[in-house]
């Protein structure tokens, strides 16, 4: 799964340029095609069109934002683990909140109006625990890969189309 989300990044982050948004786009087993450009469903920091591969049961999302200079990917799997876990706080969405839900830590613009933020825990090891599904997830800010809750509650959100564009990774990205 993580080697899936990887290549969604990478494959994202070929040559940032420009300044439009692009809403988060969800995609399942086969292809999509992200294109480079200005329109609805395009992304603009691309400079060429990028093709993404999920596997079966597999559902991810894209989506990038020029104003912060970031594409984002995140990807989760129909039959995930919905066991109790651990998350590290180690993160902030595209709208400046820290990821997971319930970390304690603050998130800082890194510059004015960059659109991009850094996590400092509020102490060292922070972490969060969360039941049910959850996304993998990254943008171009860092390269790192998060764990992502789908739902706040007992596992009940699904792996779709319609929960993975409303993670928070994509909280600003429009």
């Amino acid at each position: 799964m993580k080697k899936i989300i990887l290549v969604v990044i990478a494959t994202l982050s070929l040559g940032l340029s420009a300044n439009v948004f692009a809403a988060a786009v969800s995609f399942g087993a086969g292809s999509s095609v992200v294109q480079a450009g200005n329109g609805a469903g395009q992304c603009a920091i691309l400079s060429q069109d990028a093709t993404l591969n999920a596997s079966k049961d597999v559902t991810a999302a894209w989506g990038c934002t020029a104003a912060s200079n970031l594409a984002f990917g995140a990807a989760c799997h129909s039959g995930g683990s919905t066991n109790t876990r651990s998350v590290g706080c180690t993160s902030c969405d595209g709208a400046g909140a820290a990821t997971p839900t319930g970390c304690a830590g603050t998130c800082l613009e890194t510059g004015p109006n960059s659109g991009i933020f850094n996590y400092t825990p509020a102490s060292e090891g922070e972490a969060v625990d969360v039941t049910g599904r959850v996304a993998f997830g990254g943008s171009t800010n860092g390269g790192s890969i998060s764990t992502i809750p789908l739902s706040g509650a007992g596992g009940a959100a699904v792996c779709d189309g319609a929960t993975i564009v409303g993670i928070t990774l994509f909280n600003g990205v429009d």
